[in-house]
């Protein structure tokens, strides 16, 4: 699980939502601060998507560092 538990939780309240509406998909659980693995997944039509879920605005979109 990630430090920021507000955001994880987040995570976990769009994966319940997503089951309840009938589109789940094989995550069931969020990455929390993984940037290897997608938060949620849906499926529409039998196709999967992927999702990085943030809480809000504020929240990190990613990062990325050079080693030289």
């Amino acid at each position: 699980m990630s430090c920021n538990i507000e955001g994880f939780e987040y995570e976990s309240t769009v994966i319940a939502a997503l089951k309840q509406a009938g589109v789940c998909g094989e995550i069931t659980e969020g990455a929390g601060a993984s940037a290897a693995a997608a938060d949620a997944d849906f499926q529409v039509n039998g196709v999967r998507y992927l999702v990085e879920i943030k809480k809000d605005a504020g929240a990190q979109m990613g990062g990325t560092s050079a080693k030289y």
